[in-house]
This record gives structure tokens, sequence and C-alpha cells, in this order.
């Protein structure tokens, strides 16, 4: 009897630092997931159009309006994340994202209905990471990355159906926090809140949108600052 209670003691005290070490080393590595949500950009489109016949302002009619728009979000990151110790990480990942962002600001000019619109196409976020771990299945992580997000902004005549584009990309601030839950050793859930700080964009669209009119000059200035609440799942290779 002696002899089997000392056998399980041995074979306790020899797994549980196993188990521990094994647990531990599974935090470290590269990861893949998932997410989806919802996506938030407030801002002012401040336009401005010009008639220049012949190189000549004859007329400019300027407009400002608080826009907002909402839409879903979602998309796929990529990454990989180090254990500094047995309560903190760090490591970097790549969020690629689309959404649904569409925002219009309508007006008239010599009879005739304009408007201009600025759609995102899809946003690239590169992030390093920092975190901590707050239990044994909850982190903590906060992002530091840059917004790279692909913009069209447009101008169009809705009366005789002509419209100007121009694509644009735009580079700007996007930290993140993240908190995330472990549902076993590979898969874990999280939430994301991004905030995306971008400068003022300045679009000038040159051409003719008015067959009675030689020349138009239109600008667009805005600054499409965003907020993104994900949820998703991650699988740790």
């Amino acid at each position: 009897m002696k002899k089997t209670i000392a056998f399980v003691a041995v074979c306790l005290l020899n797994s549980t630092p196993l188990k521990a070490e094994e647990d531990r080393l599974s935090q470290s590595g590269f990861f893949v997931g998932a997410q989806a949500g919802y996506n938030y950009l407030g801002t002012k489109m401040d336009t401005t159009s010009n008639t220049t016949p012949n190189g000549i302002q004859i007329l400019s009619v300027s407009n400002k309006k608080s826009k907002r728009a909402h839409s879903f979000t979602g998309g796929v990151l990529i990454g990989y994340l180090r254990e500094i110790n047995q309560r903190f990480f760090a490591g970097v990942d790549l969020e690629g994202n689309f959404d649904t962002i569409d925002l219009k600001q309508k007006f008239s000019q010599n009879l005739q209905d304009f408007e201009y619109k600025a759609c995102r196409q899809f946003n690239l976020l590169p992030s390093f990471i920092i975190g901590a771990q707050l239990g044994e299945r909850f982190k903590l992580f906060l992002k530091l990355g840059f917004a790279l997000s692909s913009f069209e902004y447009s101008v169009k005549n809705n009366t005789d159906n002509i419209k100007i584009t121009r694509r644009l990309f735009e580079v700007g601030l996007a930290p993140s926090l993240v908190n995330e839950f472990k549902i076993n050793q590979n898969f874990a859930v999280l939430a994301t809140a991004t905030y995306e700080f971008y400068k003022k964009s300045k679009v000038t669209f040159l051409g003719t949108i008015s067959p009675a009119i030689p020349t138009d000059n239109n600008v667009l200035k805005m600054r499409p600052n965003n907020f993104s609440l994900k949820f998703g799942i991650k699988y740790y290779l």
C-alpha cells in the first residue's frame, strides 16, 4: 500500500510541472483567425464646386455637412505571439478587412443635381501587440498599428449621368483594445475595438461634369476617421 501511494505521488509530481510547462509553451506561436462586426464613420464633408470656363472662375458653391455611416465589416487576421514570461506577451499581427462604408452629399447648381460620394473598398491593419494574462483563460491586448485603406471618391452629375472618380490610398494610426478568451489549447474567441485616425483628405476632381460648362473644378475635403467593434475566433497553430 505504501509503495502504491509513493508511486502515485511520484507520478503527480512529475506530471504537474510537465503539464504546466506544456500550457505555458503553448501560449507562443503563430495564429490565424476571422472576425466580423460593426463599423462607424463620422466626419464632415466639405465640398466646393467651382465653375471655371476658360480658366476664369464665375461661380463657386461650397457646402459643409456632418455625415455618419454605419456598416458591416469583416475579415481575417494572421500573426505571431510570443510569451515574455508567464504573464506578459508581445507579438505582431496583420488584419485584412472589407466593409461597406458609404458617405454621400448632394447639391444643386445651374438647375442640375450633383452628388459627392466617398466609400472604402478595403483596409489593412499591421500592428505590434503587447498583452497580459488576466486569468487562466483571459488575455487583454493593446495593439498599436497603422491603418492602410483604399478609398474611392467621386462626384456625379445625376441629371446628365456624368461621373468622375478618384481612388486614394490613405495611411493613418489604428490603436486597438482586444479581449481574448481561450476555449481550449488551440481555439480562442476575441472582441476587438479599433479607432482609425487619418489626416484630412483633399480630393480635386478636374473635368467636365456638366455639358453646358466647359470646365469644372470640384473639391472634396474630409477626415475619414473610423471606429469598429469586431468579434471573432482565433486558432493557434
